[in-house]
This record gives C-alpha cells, structure tokens and sequence, in this order.
C-alpha cells in the first residue's frame, strides 16, 4: 500500500522538506531541506543568506518567490541535483531518518504536495519527483547495507 506524505501529513511528514531537519552543506548549515533548496535558486550570496535565515521553510520559499526574477537561468536544468544532494545529507545525518525510510520497505513513496513536480499535485496526476528520489536513495541504502 502506498505511503502517502506531506509536511502536515500524521505519518512520515519527517520526510517533507519542510521538516525540521538540519542539513550542512558546503560548510553551511540549512535548517531544512526546503531551506537548501529555495536558497540554491540564487546565485548571489545575499539572496541565499536571506533565504537560509528564514525562520520557517515555508517563509524561505515565500523569499524564493518574492525574488524569483534573480533564479539562475540554470535552475531548471540543476534542481533535480540540488535536492538529491540534499536528501542525501539529511539521511546521512539523521538516524531517525534513516530507520524511518528503510521501514517503509519496498512501498511507493508519494507526496502530496500541491506542487506538480515534486509532488502529485492537486489533481493526482504529477510527477512525484521527491517521492521517486527518496524510493531511489532507500534501494541505494538498502544495497550498501546488504555489501
């Protein structure tokens, strides 16, 4: 049976990047992943500094949209990077994270985010990016673990 998750969500909303997890990359030290990744559409230090001290992810991406005229004319093409980069880390930092996406064992993963790229959108019908890169990263997990 599927596993269903979104920030609000009552399970694994851990696996939002909303959640509030931090992650360092870079010598830098982000909040969430959201954090990261909103920050990560800018290439000026400025505009990434303001986006990482956002008290809320759900205000760093309110910054990434109230800038969205200064996004790298790259983004598109980076962002699928960007965010597995971050996944990454945050599995390797936090245990919990770990534990809770091996035992979701071989269920499809779905977010339900509104978001049509990352999530399923409100129609059902998108591409569930975020849902596919975390199945992806448990197989990798698993298979390390198993050599």
């Amino acid at each position: 049976m599927p596993i269903r998750f979104y920030s609000k969500s009552e399970t694994h909303s851990e696996l939002s990047n909303f959640a509030p997890y931090p992650i360092e990359i870079d010598g830098e030290t982000w909040p969430s992943v959201e954090h990261f990744y909103q920050a990560s559409k800018f290439a000026d230090q400025e505009t990434r500094d303001k986006v990482r001290l956002a008290p809320k992810p759900v205000i760093a991406k309110k910054l990434s949209q109230k800038y969205s005229g200064r996004i790298r004319a790259d983004w598109t093409a980076m962002r699928d990077g960007v965010m597995e980069r971050a996944l990454r880390d945050k599995l390797a930092r936090h245990r919990a994270i770990r534990k809770l996406l091996m035992a979701t064992g071989e269920e499809e993963l779905i977010e339900t985010a509104p978001d049509r790229y990352w999530g399923i959108g409100r129609d059902g019908e998108g591409e569930n990016r975020l849902g596919r890169l975390w199945m992806k990263l448990r197989d990798e997990f698993r298979k390390d673990a198993a050599a």
